[in-house]
């Protein structure tokens, strides 16, 4: 066990700086994540659902909005410029985890998670010894982990994903479209890529942990994710938060020495248990789209891995249809228009969302029906329908999904 602790703790390398660069970072998303908010209309959806209970906070008014990003934006200010006060780490992060409960798209993306968990890692942080390096070390190889993990899913292994995205240019810069539509790649030579990118975050994830490796992987993470940011939109962030993650790795002059000269702090064993807690956290998160079993992971779509998932270009996936009708107390049918996020609702969050919604606006309904034709790669189709309804002074969901 007293190997272990030994382990976990690192002298503090390089932390001074991926502080300060995590408050830039912080800054950086900012817009993105106000963007996404106002984005999301005419209702918002929570990341957060267990079977058919969502677990949500309603919106905000501006001024409480203006008031929680305003301490967020002053935060990560007071990090970039130096200041080491925990509080500036911890109001970034119960921000981004405040609005999860509010509106999905804060945290969808990775890097919003990863910037999450780098501000939990560095409360752990005081001079001498300390956790924050080893569980940034831990929450970076953990992406790239369980990144490839969902990689194994046969769209993406088979190279039909690639084949999609990059035959179409699908999110790809003008030039970088341009020239891929015109090289017409075929399913063999996206299947040896989609294996290239497979090995290519594993050996990402393991290689930093051994010394000998340490420079080359992180002259492979440069080239990797620069390559990707120069060649796709809107990803550019989470090339600097990917290798930000990577100065964790690395020491300062001497480590030996320094090493040698400090001992544990004193409040170890009141960290120990909260660092767990914490890795616990990193591992479970990610790793809870596993435990329905293999076949649901398969049928899933891209909306029912958000948040923490690390599925990243897994497949493409759009919906070209969308039916939303309620029953009223008349016994007749209407069917509603279709609008604003409703025309990309795919999840299971996002259709019990909508029906509740639809309830919301008409009180008179006593079954909500929603159906979703989902396109994956261009390649098949699969419908999602779902019922909401009364029984027993209780409503219900039900929701069923059928390839066709």
């Amino acid at each position: 066990m007293q190997s272990i602790v030994k382990w976990l703790y690192l002298p503090e390398g390089y932390t001074g700086l991926i502080r300060r660069l995590c408050g830039l970072l912080l800054l950086q998303i900012l817009p993105m994540l106000l963007y996404w908010l106002a984005k999301a209309e005419p209702y918002r959806v929570t990341a957060w659902r267990l079977g058919d209970k969502l677990f949500e906070l309603p919106a905000f008014s501006f001024e409480f909005d203006l008031l929680l990003w305003s301490a967020y934006g002053l935060s990560a200010l007071f990090l970039l410029f130096g200041a080491k006060q925990r509080i500036f780490l911890v109001v970034p992060a119960l921000v981004l985890l405040i609005y999860s409960f509010v509106e999905r798209l804060v945290v969808q993306s990775g890097m919003s998670v990863l910037l999450f968990t780098y501000c939990l890692s560095l409360l752990f942080y005081h001079p001498g010894l300390s956790l924050s390096r080893r569980l940034i070390q831990i929450s970076v190889s953990l992406c790239y982990l369980f990144s490839v993990l969902h990689k194994l899913h046969p769209e993406f292994i088979s190279g039909q994903t690639l084949l999609y995205i990059l035959n179409n240019g699908v999110g790809m810069r003008e030039f970088a479209a341009q020239w891929m539509q015109g090289q017409h790649l075929t399913l063999p030579l996206a299947r040896f890529l989609a294996c290239g990118a497979l090995f290519s975050e594993l050996f990402l994830a393991i290689a930093p942990w051994f010394k000998s490796c340490r420079i080359f992987a992180f002259v492979v993470a440069i080239v990797v994710h620069g390559l990707f940011s120069c060649l796709w939109t809107g990803i550019e962030s989470f090339a600097f938060v990917m290798w930000l993650g990577y100065l964790a790795f690395f020491d300062k002059p001497n480590p030996a020495v320094q090493t040698a000269s400090l001992s544990l702090p004193a409040n170890s064993k009141k960290e120990i248990p909260w660092a767990c807690a914490l890795i616990i956290l990193l591992l479970w998160m990610p790793a809870r789209f596993f435990v329905g079993g293999w076949n649901d992971f398969a049928s899933m779509s891209f909306g029912d891995r958000w948040p923490w998932s690390f599925a990243m270009y897994l497949f493409w996936e759009k919906t070209p249809s969308l039916t939303v009708s309620y029953l009223d107390d008349q016994g007749d049918w209407h069917e509603l228009p279709v609008e604003g996020r409703m025309k990309i609702a795919s999840s299971k969050t996002d259709m019990l969302k909508l029906a509740q919604y639809v309830l919301s606006k008409h009180k008179e309904a006593k079954e909500i029906r929603l159906q979703v034709v989902l396109e994956v790669n261009g390649r098949y189709q699969y419908k999602r329908s779902c019922r909401y309804y009364r029984s027993a002074n209780q409503w219900l969901f039900e929701f069923k999904d059928v390839r066709v």
